[in-house]
């Protein structure tokens, strides 16, 4: 019995953790008052020197609908006092959707980043870290 459910469940339980082990992680990301949640799909591979795309989702989460005015994506090293050199233009490219163009991180460190989503002339921030 253990042979043959073995020889069904192996191959079932390896296609299961290669399909996982292959799918890109989602990074969810609530701001820090709880009003907006941060979706990235796909979080780039962000390298020293290299022009990077970000593209992310953004939801209100606390009512139905949340005007957003305006979106600021930048980045800073807090242990080196600075932050990036060049600043990426972000586009809305409709239905809560985003995109940040031209992020370029200077050199290798811990890297924490700041979406600014501008709600009603007040500015709410979600924020993430990576290791460069």
């Amino acid at each position: 019995m253990y042979n043959k459910v073995g020889k069904i469940l192996l191959p079932l339980v390896t296609l299961l953790i290669t399909l996982q082990s292959a799918a890109a992680p989602m990074h969810l990301i609530t701001s820090n008052d709880g009003r907006f949640e941060v979706k990235i799909e796909n979080m780039p591979e962000f390298k020293t020197g290299t022009f990077t795309q970000l593209k992310f989702s953004i939801r209100c989460v606390q009512q139905d609908t949340c005007p957003i005015d305006s979106v600021i994506v930048s980045a800073a090293m807090p242990h080196h006092g600075h932050g990036m050199k060049y600043y990426p233009e972000v586009i809305d490219d409709g239905a809560g959707r985003f995109t940040a163009n031209g992020i370029k991180l200077h050199m290798a460190g811990y890297w924490e980043f700041y979406i600014d989503i501008g709600y009603q002339h007040v500015f709410e921030r979600a924020q993430f870290t990576i290791q460069l």
